[in-house]
């Protein structure tokens, strides 16, 4: 029995023809990246999401701005509208309060006691003792309370000042509206009537029913119309005032 051999190596490839075949193969063939992974349904959705929530939050605070910008306008507008009526407030009640004030004062002027000199005349000479009598008279409506009288009468050469201290005279007490008070006030000294003026001086205080104190002053110098010392007193150039206490 005969076997057919086959020759070894006609129809079969050597190996390493083969492996030559398949590196020139790869290196031939082209590099191509790998395709990324697809985005699930999860990662899509939550995108979508995210980004409008981002939307309406700055939406919000916008708006929120905008709120906060109209409630502060709103707050100073409210504010400049109390403050002006409560200007005008205290503007009127200021207005009132001194109306009233006013009113009051103005009242007490009307009905407050005036104390002042009525009249004053040489009341009897004794050689060169001089005594005057001098009157005082509330005008006033109301009584004058607690008056005190100072005063006193001195020989000032002519064209000088007073320079006797007034001292307390005897009176105390209320004068009545429409009431006088009687004093007396003595000057000792020769009178050369050309050269020397015959001076009384002095101040009544006074008090208002209304609680307010007063004062008057006064001045009075002798003028003779004789040889004998006869005559009168006028007002002197000054020393005559009332105070502006409130009434």
């Amino acid at each position: 029995m005969t076997l057919d051999a086959e020759p070894l190596g006609q129809n079969r490839p050597a190996p390493n023809a083969s492996g030559e075949s398949d590196e020139e193969a790869n290196k031939s063939a082209p590099s191509i990246p790998p395709t990324p992974p697809a985005k699930t349904h999860c990662e899509v959705t939550c995108k979508t999401e995210k980004d409008f929530w981002d939307h309406v939050k700055t939406g919000a605070e916008i708006i929120g701005i905008v709120l906060l910008a109209v409630y502060t306008g709103y707050t100073i507008k409210m504010y400049c509208a109390n403050k002006q009526s409560a200007d005008a407030a205290t503007r009127a009640a200021t207005s009132a309060e001194n109306s009233v004030t006013q009113a009051r004062d103005n009242a007490r002027l009307e009905q407050r006691a005036w104390v002042s000199v009525s009249d004053i005349t040489p009341e009897s000479q004794q050689g060169q003792n001089w005594t005057i009598s001098i009157i005082f008279k509330n005008t006033g409506r109301t009584p004058a309370k607690n008056f005190v009288i100072r005063g006193i009468g001195e020989p000032v050469a002519k064209g000088k000042k007073t320079s006797s201290e007034e001292i307390i005279l005897p009176g105390h007490g209320i004068i009545a509206p429409d009431g006088v008070f009687h004093s007396n006030f003595s000057a000792d000294g020769g009178f050369d009537w050309k050269s020397v003026d015959l001076v009384i001086h002095g101040k009544i205080e006074y008090d208002t029913v209304f609680g307010s104190s007063h004062w008057t002053t006064f001045c009075y110098y002798f003028v003779p119309t004789s040889k004998t010392g006869k005559g009168g007193f006028a007002p002197c150039d000054s020393g005559n005032d009332i105070d502006n206490n409130p009434p």
